[in-house]
């Protein structure tokens, strides 16, 4: 199974951690990447994330069609927010 999306609203990690779970899965890697409260040493409240949503969907999925044909039996899932998100 594979899930790629990119969301206005917030990230579920047992979404993502399900659908690369299975019984036969000894590990899951996950990656949470979050706003921090500065920049290049100057403060930041928020960041905004704009996509056009169907193309950065289908290029997610082409990236993951690569890495599954590289390695058979991968499971990946890659969630993206868009939208305003604070620190």
């Amino acid at each position: 199974m594979s899930l790629f999306r990119v969301l206005d609203t917030p990230l579920l990690v047992a979404e993502a951690t399900a659908a690369v779970s299975a019984p036969d899965v000894g590990g899951v890697d996950l990656f949470l990447g979050v706003v921090r409260n500065h920049n290049d040493g100057r403060p930041v409240t928020r960041l905004e994330y704009h996509a056009y949503v169907s193309m950065a969907e289908k290029e997610m999925q082409r990236i993951a069609d690569e890495i599954m044909a590289e390695i058979p039996g991968v499971r990946l899932a890659a969630l993206h927010r868009i939208g305003s998100l604070g620190v």
